[in-house]
């Protein structure tokens, strides 16, 4: 068991190292043992939150029609914006931490099912809305449920696994426009047409 998971961390640090701006931005949470690293997880969870956050306060500030925009209704729309968001990662990462140690270290569907429902209540809260942090905390915990049990049952094999030969970013080729195949950049490696 502990070589499959020696194996699996591996994988990922290949998958970091190639996909490095991807991998420091967003963190798949799906991808490691509940119970591990939960500082670590909870802590880019929020960060990934606060980066969607600032993503969509952004596109807030764009589309923005109105009155003149000053520094402080800028700067209370960005913090209305990351601030619940990043909020809401760090309630998911921690819930989950928090009832995988709860229930023996268990790795499984419902931790993350406790989790989207706690990220629906922050939604809830965020809105000040009672039945749609309801609905969302449901809604969320099934769809959380669902992606974990995907996850372990290898559903999502083509996308997560880095096993398949045809997984080289587009950059991998030379732009070649007189030929018909495209050509490997010189990596070291021979690639396989």
């Amino acid at each position: 068991m502990d070589s499959q998971r020696e194996i699996e961390r591996r994988k990922l640090e290949e998958f970091d190292k190639r996909h490095s701006l991807y991998s420091r931005l967003i963190y798949n949470p799906y991808l490691v043992h509940d119970g591990e690293q939960c500082l670590y997880k909870t802590a880019r969870l929020t960060a990934t939150g606060a980066f969607v956050g600032a993503y969509a306060s952004m596109i807030d500030l764009t589309l923005y029609k109105g009155t003149p925009l000053t520094n402080m209704l800028a700067l209370g729309k960005f913090v209305k914006w990351t601030f619940p968001v990043a909020s809401m990662g760090a309630a998911y990462g921690s819930t989950i931490c928090l009832a995988s140690h709860l229930r023996g270290n268990k790795s499984d569907e419902l931790n993350h099912a406790f989790g989207g429902a706690m990220l629906g209540a922050v939604i809830g809260a965020k809105t000040q809305n009672l039945q749609l942090g309801c609905l969302m905390a449901i809604g969320l915990g099934i769809i959380c449920s669902i992606i974990k049990h995907g996850t372990i049952n290898d559903w999502w094999k083509g996308s997560l696994t880095l096993d398949a030969p045809s997984e080289r970013p587009l950059w991998f080729y030379k732009t070649a426009f007189m030929t018909t195949r495209p050509q490997p950049m010189d990596t070291g490696k021979e690639a396989t047409h």
